[in-house]
């Protein structure tokens, strides 16, 4: 952990309204860069509407510095759309500040690791950290990363939108905090991974360290040629990698296609997975219009092709892409987990020894990384190695208490799921209750070998029920804001405020929130709380 982990970094900005009112946070990129969350500068964006200016300050300066304006830069505009992502702004201050700028880190992400956020909760002016871990995917799209709290201390909350999720093991950023989920005891929030806004915004990668998780040979999308010369290759390659990749940690290790060469149709399948697969080059390829497949952003942490490389150097490549040394690649808490995929393996130098060495390499890290080779062609020796090694991490026989436990998973789910219906036509924002059980039947067969497996399934059992308890919360809170305007409201009259211009006004905002569905709590809750403000301002008790 770097000496400076516990220090306040200098690169947190304060992004405040037109009022001075703290509207999240941001991360300094350049002396006069923000970046922030789109919703931090506009809550509600319009098409074709300039967004406001806001201002920006710091976190380490005191509360009342107002800081210096800011405009969206050109071209840094990304509010959030539900069906592709987003939710991005890059700012330009009017005045550059000559202060530390944060250093981001285009890399896998840390598994179970400890991150830390600083934020400006409306409770809280100065500022404080708040301790996550992340959980796994999940947002539009699923290209942001769910976390969850870690011990006693604050969680993740309004006013951290915006702000850098740091690793303190390198003390980069590695991601932003987007959104957040608290209510009933239940703290959650989600992060965009610093590829993922690289994806949106190209114009920062210049301020990320780290190799890109493709390689030239990936970054186009081929057109079949169809020649007769072009050896054609299985033609389900890019369906077989799709699904191996949809289902992540749950599939076998070790994953052997033959894509024929390059320009053949099953050669272009593949690279379109792996692009609709990359973090970063995801989100162009829906903003083009270009359909792809249906696999998990950031699902590929590395694609390279191996055409002339030696074993030693790809282990180094994926060594750098990990961020460890070649030595810490090999220890099973040494490295990030990884999905590598090598094109082109039989145009290597020495194929067979770079099938033992990955081969080696996934027994030695435990299954904490997974391989794709990819040959051109079949029937060579480095082939037969591939799939001999493949072949060790055959599937078992189906568990009968696996079949029981999804039967339970699914009908629980379907509840779960006409309860989320039921509450998101009466409450505004109600997050979407996990839907595992297809996933999990689908993987069942291969995962059984995992012995977290059953863990998992008894995860998603208890993620089913706490999703019925937070809808539950969420109706109860309504009500209780619905009794609580009532209790002031009669206060008010028992006070000799019933005809009160300025309460009535307030009255009816409150209860036109409250009474409205769907209903926005946050705002109900503002609402009610600016009622009561006003009652004691005129001296009801």
């Amino acid at each position: 952990m770097p000496a400076d982990a516990f220090s306040l970094p200098p690169w947190v900005v304060r992004v405040c309204d037109g009022d001075g009112l703290t509207a999240g946070a941001g991360i300094l990129l350049s002396d006069d860069l923000v970046l922030t969350c789109a919703h931090v500068v506009d809550p509600f964006p319009v098409p074709g509407r300039v967004p406001p200016p806001v201002r920006v300050t710091f976190a380490d300066l005191p509360v009342g510095d107002l800081g210096v304006p800011a405009d969206v830069a050109p071209r840094g505009w990304v509010p959030r759309d539900e069906c592709t992502g987003g939710d991005l702004a890059l700012l330009r201050a009017a005045e550059p500040r000559r202060r530390g700028t944060a250093r981001l880190l285009s890399a896998p992400l840390p598994g179970a690791a400890e991150l830390l956020a600083y934020g400006f909760p409306a409770s809280i002016d100065s500022g404080v950290w708040a301790a996550v871990r992340p959980v796994a995917r999940g947002g539009p799209c699923g290209e942001w990363v769910q976390l969850e709290p870690v011990g006693r201390g604050v969680p993740v909350q309004r006013g951290f939108s915006g702000t850098g999720v740091v690793d303190p093991a390198t003390g980069r950023v590695i991601g932003m905090v987007v959104s957040e989920f608290t209510n009933a005891g239940v703290a959650i929030s989600w992060m965009i991974p610093v590829d993922t806004i690289i994806g949106y915004l190209p114009m920062i990668r210049r301020f990320a360290e780290g190799p890109p998780a493709l390689d030239d040979s990936f970054l186009s999308i081929a057109v079949s040629t169809g020649g007769a010369d072009v050896l054609p290759g299985q033609a389900d390659a890019g369906d077989r990698l799709a699904r191996w990749l949809a289902e992540e940690d749950d599939a076998p290790a070790l994953l052997v296609v033959v894509a024929g060469d390059t320009g053949s149709a099953a050669s272009v399948d593949v690279h379109r997975v792996v692009l609709n697969a990359d973090r970063a080059e995801a989100p162009a390829l829906r903003a083009a219009g270009i359909d792809g497949p249906d696999v998990p952003p950031g699902s590929v942490d590395l694609a390279v092709d191996a055409a002339g490389l030696g074993a030693d150097e790809l282990i180094e490549l994926i060594a750098r892409r990990a961020g460890v040394s070649r030595l810490d690649l090999h220890d099973p808490a040494g490295a990030p987990p990884m999905t590598v995929v090598v094109s082109g393996v039989d145009e290597a130098h020495e194929p067979e020894r770079l099938v033992h060495e990955l081969r080696d390499l996934i027994e030695s890290r435990e299954e904490r990384i997974r391989v794709v080779l990819i040959f051109r062609r079949s029937g060579s020796v480095a082939h037969h190695a591939a799939e001999q090694a493949a072949s060790g991490y055959e599937s078992v026989p189906p568990d009968p208490w696996l079949d029981a436990r999804l039967d339970e998973l699914a009908a629980r789910e379907r509840a779960t799921w006409e309860r989320y219906l039921d509450t998101a036509r009466r409450i505004a924002g109600v997050p979407r209750p996990a839907r595992d059980a297809t996933r999990l039947r689908a993987q069942a067969a291969q995962r059984t070998r995992h012995s977290s497996f059953r863990e998992e399934i008894t995860a998603a059992l208890s993620r089913a029920a706490a999703s019925v308890t937070a809808f539950d919360a969420l109706l109860e809170r309504r009500t209780e804001l619905r009794q609580l305007l009532g209790a002031y409201r009669d206060r008010a009259i028992r006070a000799g405020h019933a005809e009160d211009r300025d309460l009535d006004r307030l009255h009816r905002v409150a209860y036109g929130l409250l009474h409205r569905n769907p209903c926005d709590l946050r705002a109900a809750e503002t609402a009610v709380r600016e009622y009561a403000t006003a009652i004691r301002g005129k001296g009801g008790r």
